[in-house]
């Protein structure tokens, strides 16, 4: 593109525009190839808006969140126990249940079951605690989603972009000090 289209009166002909028959006439306005100073605000605030996908924090205990939405999945590692939990939280309550399942779908498709889960108060949070994930982690590393079940409801969890926060959190280590 010619450097006169960057100028801010660059012309429609300076910017190749003039290719385009009647199109600055039919349009009875001036155009400029310089990006409009609201394009810029706009770019800004969206590098400021939310973040929208998985997301690690590590500490003590790390934290694995899902991105927010209408349900939402956080699995948590306390590496001095060791103990990990994976809770989904639902928009409705989850009803009474002996088995709650997990069914990864992707490349490394598989379907784990247990029916040491527990409920919230209000019944819209389901955590499983155990001393290994493995099988969960596995599953997540594939991509894809992840449905979970229990009784006659199931939810859905895109996977997309877990991988690298996925990594961070399988890294996790205990913060002990040394003495």
């Amino acid at each position: 593109m010619p450097e006169a289209c960057f100028q801010h009166d660059a012309s429609p002909a300076a910017c190749g525009l003039d290719s385009w028959p009647g199109f600055h006439r039919t349009l009875k306005i001036r155009i400029s190839c310089y990006p409009h100073p609201m394009r810029f605000i706009l770019a800004l605030l969206t590098l400021t808006a939310p973040s929208h996908a998985w997301e690690f924090t590590p500490g003590s205990p790390c934290l694995l969140t899902s991105p927010p939405g209408d349900v939402a999945m956080a699995l948590t590692y306390d590496p001095t126990a060791p103990r990990y939990t994976v809770s989904i939280t639902a928009p409705e309550p989850w009803p009474e249940s002996p088995l709650f399942v997990m069914q990864f779908d992707g490349p490394t498709a598989r379907q784990i079951g247990t029916n040491r889960h527990s409920l919230s108060d209000d019944r819209r949070t389901l955590t499983v605690t155990d001393s290994g994930f493995g099988n969960v982690l596995d599953g997540m590393a594939g991509g894809g989603q992840v449905v979970a079940l229990a009784g006659d409801v199931a939810v859905v969890i895109s996977l997309s972009g877990v991988e690298a926060p996925l990594a961070a959190f399988r890294a996790c280590e205990a913060d002990i000090p040394l003495s």
